[in-house]
């Protein structure tokens, strides 16, 4: 990415003691500290000589007597030790996600459950270029990026934003990535895979997405895979309102305004894809974190791990426009509403009300606890609007704020053996 790494040094810079109001240089100094040691001159006759307190005086002379001349020039304001500094090792795992994955201060944060705050200065420390001024797949620097103007409709369905994303598929026996750039190009060539498209509706507020990998991007395929994701939508307790797609030939068809029925259908401009930012990220995450994480020895195993990939970004991922909140509070209740859509629903776990989630637990982000009260071992429909629950929007900002801190419990027998928790 253009800086060194793990290279044993930070690049910081000394703090020195001298400053442009200092009484002595380091020549006064060591001419202060002769009068006192070698010319025997009392400390308080020196210390007003030299315009200087008798502590400062005492000071040079002793370090003088110890070290000699060397002893009288600037030192580092550095402590020797810092008990509370972050280890090494932790630092290590933060430059590593910010080198492998190009993930910012509050999604490593999230991840290695620390302080955005305190990501931010290792990633300052270890000179770590913005990610604004690299390339997303190369990480070498670029020129900084105006800032984008950023908006988010208030409730979820008020904007979905739709796009499909193009990618090669994977011959069998894998690509490039497994084989090297000329053989890859080779077998490209010989098996002709293809493209997949991957169809995407996200949410503009909750981020809540769906998305189907199909064969074609025709209007039909369109038009079907919109039907199938607004009943997804509905399942979830959010109803759309507003359809925002590019211009391509199959969203502006009779049959996906059919489709789409009373739903409001926008579009953006022409080549300015920034409006449907969301998605455009959406595509980008898709890519780092499925379609090139690793290197696939087929397009059918990559196929097989999407479905892993979309839930792990809908229910597990913190999301930096979310302000990355710990255990995000629409997240249970959506997974809830999907489930109730299904037969033979069946609760096996639960973590509500756990001792090891106090201070971080989904009923601490609710205004409304008594939505999940439990009765003779049954929890009724959230029949309440939207998702069904009411969030402490307040609450969730100070979660965000200070950061989770939680760390597995440690149970033990009383004979000193670990038990499972």
């Amino acid at each position: 990415m253009g800086w060194e790494l793990f290279n044993g040094k930070h690049h910081t810079s000394e703090v020195l003691m001298s400053h442009g109001n200092a009484s002595l240089t380091p020549t006064g100094r060591l001419r202060l500290a002769r009068c006192i040691v070698d010319d025997r001159w009392p400390l308080r006759r020196a210390a007003d000589r030299f315009g200087v307190s008798v502590t400062t005086a005492r000071r040079w002379a002793g370090r003088y007597r110890e070290h000699g001349k060397n002893g009288t020039g600037d030192r580092s304001s550095r402590p020797r030790r810092c008990p509370r500094q972050l280890q090494r090792r932790t630092e290590r795992r933060i430059i590593g996600l910010r080198v492998s994955r190009r993930w910012g201060p509050a999604r490593i944060a999230y991840r290695l459950r620390l302080n955005p705050a305190t990501v931010h200065k290792v990633l300052v420390r270890y000179q770590a270029p913005r990610l604004a001024w690299t390339d997303p797949a190369t990480g070498a620097r670029l020129r900084a990026k105006p800032k984008a103007q950023r908006y988010e409709h208030a409730a979820p369905g008020d904007l979905i934003h739709v796009d499909v994303k193009k990618l090669g598929r994977i011959p069998d026996g894998g690509g490039h990535r497994i084989h090297g750039r000329a053989k890859g190009n080779r077998i490209n060539k010989g098996a002709k895979p293809g493209t997949a498209f991957i169809h995407n509706a996200i949410d503009d507020h909750s981020r809540l997405a769906y998305c189907e990998i199909r064969t074609d991007e025709r209007k039909e395929t369109a038009s079907g895979f919109w039907t199938r994701a607004n009943a997804y939508f509905n399942a979830a307790g959010i109803t759309v309102q507003r359809v925002l797609t590019d211009n391509g030939s199959a969203y502006r068809s009779k049959t996906f305004a059919q489709a789409l029925g009373d739903v409001r259908h926008k579009r953006t401009r022409p080549y300015r894809p920034q409006t449907n930012g969301k998605v455009e990220r959406f595509n980008r995450t898709l890519e780092q974190e499925w379609a090139y994480a690793l290197a696939y020895a087929s397009e059918a195993e990559r196929v097989a791990a999407f479905p892993q990939f979309l839930h792990t970004y809908n229910h597990h991922r913190g999301h930096t426009a979310l302000k990355a909140a710990p255990h995000q509070p629409t997240a249970y209740p959506t997974s809830w509403r999907q489930h109730l859509a299904s037969p033979n629903l069946l609760i096996q776990e639960q973590s509500l009300g756990i001792h090891y989630n106090a201070g971080s637990d989904l009923l601490d982000y609710l205004l409304d606890r008594s939505v999940f009260d439990y009765s003779d071992g049954y929890v009724g429909r959230l029949t309440g609007p939207g998702l069904g629950i009411d969030v402490d929007a307040d609450e969730v900002e100070r979660a965000a704020d200070r950061g989770e801190h939680w760390h597995t419990p440690l149970c033990r027998r009383d004979d000193g053996s670990f038990a499972e928790w």
